[in-house]
C-alpha cells in the first residue's frame, strides 16, 4: 500500500512541475517573445554574464539630469515600473527574472508612458553542467507562472 501510495505522489509531482523545454514552447507562441543561447564555459562565466546584466540595468536606470536642461531623466513612475531582477543562485542553477518595459526588439530603457514600451518579463537561466545561458523576453500580459515549470532538470 506505502509502495503505492509512493508511486502515486512520484506521478503526481512529476506531472506538476514542468520542463524548461515546454517554457520554451510556451514563450514562442506568444508575439514579440525574443529566446536567445548566450555561450558560456563555467558557472563562474554565467554568474559574470548575470552581474553585467544586472549592473547595466541598474545604471540604466539610475536617476540622472538632463545636462542641458536640468530636468530628472526619469520621471519615478518609470524608475518604479522598470525593476531590475535579483540573481538567484541554488545548488544547481542561476536565474534573474526582472520587469521591465522594452521596445519591439526587446530593448529595455523605456518608460510605461511610451506608446512603443511592452511590459515584458526578462529571464536568464543558466543551469550547471551546461554550457549556455538561455534568456528569454515576453510580454508580461502573456501570464506565464514561471514557478510551474522545473528550469534546470
Amino acid at each position: 500500500m506505502i509502495k503505492v501510495l509512493l508511486a502515486f505522489l512520484l506521478i503526481i509531482s512529476g506531472c506538476a512541475s514542468r520542463s524548461q523545454k515546454k517554457l520554451i514552447k510556451e514563450v514562442k507562441s506568444i508575439p514579440g517573445n525574443q529566446i536567445k543561447l548566450i555561450p558560456v564555459s563555467s558557472r563562474s562565466e554565467a554568474l559574470k554574464y548575470f552581474h553585467n546584466q544586472r549592473n547595466y540595468l541598474i545604471l540604466l536606470f539610475e536617476q540622472s539630469k538632463d545636462p542641458y536642461y536640468g530636468t530628472p531623466k526619469w520621471t519615478e513612475e518609470c524608475l518604479k515600473s522598470n525593476i531590475p531582477g535579483r540573481i538567484s543562485e541554488t545548488a544547481n542553477m542561476l536565474t534573474m527574472t526582472s520587469s521591465l518595459f522594452l521596445d519591439s526588439d526587446g530593448n529595455p530603457g523605456l518608460c510605461p508612458e511610451s506608446k512603443a514600451a511592452i511590459k515584458s518579463q526578462v529571464l536568464l537561466v543558466y543551469c550547471d553542467r551546461s554550457s549556455e545561458i538561455l534568456s528569454l523576453k515576453f510580454p508580461t500580459q502573456a501570464g506565464i507562472d514561471l514557478k510551474k515549470y522545473k528550469l534546470c532538470p
